[in-house]
């Protein structure tokens, strides 16, 4: 089964480089060296911003350690079998788990301190510990 990350990119606000890392991944794309990068805005440790989802082999290969996350302090990783936890890894290389990952409402979402919402669906996630 696919496993996937969640991840925002340091300084998400600024558009030249969220235009920045996207051209990076559509080159990937484009050379067949990675898949999908899907479109998302969340809502973690209370703030809002962009993130992205893509499959972990491809995170691992050609994101992390690289310019466009050096300052993030964690990214979530997502088993494509929602029965098995999320897992949330810091920067300092320490974990936890974080719960599977469950569809909520939009108004359900609007509540929690931590969501996240795929614009390619319409649809709203979170974490089972964080609901």
């Amino acid at each position: 089964m696919l496993e996937f990350v969640l991840f925002a990119i340091d300084d998400g606000h600024n558009l030249h480089k969220r235009k920045k890392f996207m051209h990076y991944v559509d080159t990937l794309r484009a050379m067949g060296k990675a898949s999908t990068v899907h479109l998302c805005v969340g809502k973690y440790k209370g703030n809002l911003e962009g993130s992205y989802l893509m499959l972990s082999k491809d995170y691992d290969k050609h994101v992390q350690g690289r310019e466009y996350v050096k300052h993030q302090g964690s990214v979530l990783r997502v088993p494509g079998d929602t029965r098995q936890p999320c897992v949330l890894e810091f920067s300092d290389g320490s974990s936890i788990v974080a719960g599977g990952m469950t569809q909520v409402s939009p108004e359900a979402a609007m509540k929690l301190d931590s969501w996240t919402y795929v614009e390619e669906t319409g649809k709203y996630f979170t974490c089972g510990s964080f609901v």
